[in-house]
């Protein structure tokens, strides 16, 4: 048996923000520490990639940390677009309808949401006030036509 093969792994949203979720930290931080041993090569879409850019410094600091050689970017697949759409969704029906709250939980995890009495945590701020500017960019381009 080859001990020497590195397994490669296409990971999501809830991956990286598991890592910073009380709800979902012991699931995830087994793999992200064999990310940082070089036993693992992650393989992300642009589009996970530029959401860890906006995500809270903690978790930008952590994907900073992480070495390069194991981190893969491809260009997202219809697929994980799919995978995304559905899981803010899940997070939209979850926070019955309150969007600032579902863009926090699709950053920085429900359980976070939750340790912040369902409110936007801090650290979720700035991307939920970016996230809704290009709603409201896409709103105005719409009626104008």
């Amino acid at each position: 048996m080859n001990h020497n093969i590195i397994k490669r792994v296409y990971v999501d949203t809830s991956v990286v923000g598991g890592m910073f979720d009380v709800e979902f930290e012991q699931r995830t931080k087994p793999f992200w520490n064999a990310v940082q041993r070089c036993e693992i090569v992650v393989i992300m879409s642009d589009m996970l990639a530029s959401e860890v850019e906006g995500a809270p410094k903690n978790v930008r600091d952590f994907y900073d940390s992480l070495p390069k050689s194991q981190i893969e970017r491809v260009a997202a697949t219809d697929e994980a677009k799919e995978l995304a759409a559905r899981y803010i969704s899940e997070k939209i029906k979850l926070y019955n309808g309150d969007i600032s709250l579902a863009l926090s939980a699709y950053n920085a995890g429900s359980g976070t949401v939750s340790q912040y009495g369902n409110t936007v945590p801090p650290q979720c701020k700035t991307y939920v006030a970016k996230i809704l500017s290009y709603q409201q960019a896409y709103e105005v381009a719409k009626a104008v036509g």
